[in-house]
């Protein structure tokens, strides 16, 4: 009897053991970076709301499968949490600490809630890190899953004027993220590469709105730095449907409103979500209706 317990001990022991070998991650990600505080944008986004993906897009799918794999390891582990139960307790392994099927939750690490998790404090299954919040998250305090890096959250409605996403972060990749699909460092809302974007779909850093591409645009589907508007490229555009630099109002292509009409700069403008003149118009008197 002595010897078979021995041997069920160690075969526990070097099965999770190899788990935790091929589940390390080969770097450690970079250090947290505190979310800046967000400004608003300089003008109205109009569509913007009806740009950003809704809740079903997207996060649903990797959720799914995450569950269905997270519920199958309860049912895989629910035998060897039996067989545990019955056995007396390891006198050796000090309290809290996780090592095997035979000595807590299948976890390596402490203070572990769930399957198969590899560190600190992690609740879910399938985490590698500290503090993590949910299933397949690498790294230290994420919220929902599949995310790797730091910080990564949903705080609910992160974009002005559009619902929140599903309240749960899912899929990014990189240090504060605050919403999904995100790739880079401290994005709010849906699909941003870069940094400091705001909204869905930005490309660059500091971008508020969706489809911007650069630097410090505002609006929707500018490309370039500094942009207010829609469907600028170039360089400190305001308006919309503009190439070139410093043009304000709409349709120029040239610098400073000295140059030639841009046939396409409406039909850019509306691709990207501008609103008609009417449905401005409309929304300036809702506006006014309110505030009376």
């Amino acid at each position: 009897m002595q010897v078979a317990l021995r041997s069920t001990l160690a075969a526990g022991v070097a099965a999770v053991g190899a788990g935790v070998i091929a589940m390390t991650p080969t770097a450690a990600p970079p250090a947290p970076v505190a979310t800046p505080q967000t400004a608003s944008p300089d003008v109205a986004l109009g569509a913007l709301a009806d740009l950003l993906p809704p809740p079903s897009i997207g996060s649903g799918a990797p959720l799914g499968v995450g569950n269905a794999i997270a519920g199958g390891a309860d049912l895989a582990v629910a035998p060897a949490v039996t067989v545990r139960s019955a056995l007396p307790p390891a006198p050796f392994v000090p309290p809290g600490v996780q090592l095997s099927l035979l000595t807590g939750a299948p976890n390596l690490g402490a203070g572990n809630a769930g399957n198969f998790n590899t560190g600190i404090g992690n609740t879910g299954d399938f985490n590698i890190g500290a503090l993590n919040d949910g299933n397949f998250n690498i790294g230290t305090d994420n919220e929902g899953s599949f995310n790797i890096g730091f910080n990564n959250v949903d705080s609910g409605n992160p974009v002005p004027g559009a619902t929140d996403l599903d309240n749960q972060a899912v899929a990014n990749i990189g240090v504060g993220n605050n919403g999904d699909f995100n790739v880079g460092a401290n994005n709010v809302g849906s699909r941003n590469f870069g940094t400091n974007n705001v909204g869905a779909l930005n490309f660059g850093s500091g971008n508020q709105g969706a489809f911007n591409g650069g630097i410090n645009n505002r609006g929707a589907g500018n490309v370039g730095i500094g942009n207010t508007g829609y469907a600028n490229a170039g360089f400190f555009n305001s308006g919309s449907g503009n190439v070139g630099a410093f043009n304000t109002g709409d349709n120029n292509i040239g610098v400073a409103n000295i140059g030639i009409p841009n046939p396409l700069g409406s039909a850019a403008a509306s691709a990207v979500g501008k609103p008609s003149s009417g449905a401005t118009a409309k929304q300036t008197n809702q506006t006014a209706a309110a505030d009376q």
